[in-house]
């Protein structure tokens, strides 16, 4: 990009900024809540991998980047941002047995891999996905 490509860029920039964030505000109001994944060891954030809420849909291309950790029988737990109607939980793509008590969803650490949470709630449904390692 040589000097005039660049400063036609910051020119547009300025004359559009006020719209850019107003749409980029909109576009994370659309989407639904994020959410996290915790074990005694710590809190990792899950990452949207598709959803449908407010009738606008999204599915993202990206994939978690952090593991989480815990014991072997450790409790292992969702934190959404809604409560959801319906939850499935899959570990290395093996549905596991949950509890969900309001916004959290719990089960019993008994194998690591990669976890995928669909939940649905009052404004549609959202898959999230991230990563476990049981020791």
């Amino acid at each position: 990009m040589n000097f005039s490509s660049a400063a036609k860029v910051l020119l547009w920039y300025a004359r559009y900024r006020s719209f850019v964030v107003a749409l980029i505000a909109a576009l994370v109001l659309v989407g639904p809540p994020r959410a996290v994944l915790s074990t005694p060891s710590g809190t990792v954030p899950l990452v949207m991998s598709s959803w449908c809420w407010n009738a606008h849909c999204g599915a993202p291309f990206s994939s978690a980047k952090k593991t989480a950790a815990a014991a072997h029988g450790s409790t292992v737990s969702v934190g959404l941002g809604f409560v959801p109607r319906h939850v499935r939980v899959a570990i290395a793509g093996r549905q596991v047995a949950v509890v969900t008590r309001g916004r959290i969803v719990s089960w019993a650490a008994a194998r690591g891999g990669g976890v995928t949470v669909h939940a649905t709630g009052p404004h549609g449904w959202v898959t999230y996905v991230g990563r476990l390692k049981v020791s």
